[in-house]
């Protein structure tokens, strides 16, 4: 494996890379505003913009289910006229 890396010169260059870390004020820094937009998203979607599309999606259904119960009566009456000759 060692005969390999140094064979490719991009695989010695990546070899050679050292690793950095970030300094513990900058790590806590950077947490701190992590975590305070995750709670804003948080209490942005439970404020009630999940809530509002939650709203639609329940009036489409009830609506569309009203539109089909109504479509099946008519299509009863309809075949009841039919049947007795209205």
């Amino acid at each position: 494996m060692t005969d390999e890396i140094n064979d490719d010169p991009v695989s010695a260059a990546i070899a050679a890379l050292t690793t950095r870390d970030v300094n513990q004020r900058r790590a806590h820094a950077l947490r701190t505003a992590c975590h305070g937009l995750l709670e804003a998203q948080t209490s942005l979607a439970a404020s009630g913009a999940i809530v509002a599309d939650k709203s639609i999606v329940r009036v489409g259904a009830l609506a569309m289910g009203i539109a089909w119960s109504l479509a099946y009566v008519a299509e009863i009456i309809h075949r009841m006229a039919t049947v007795y000759g209205f």
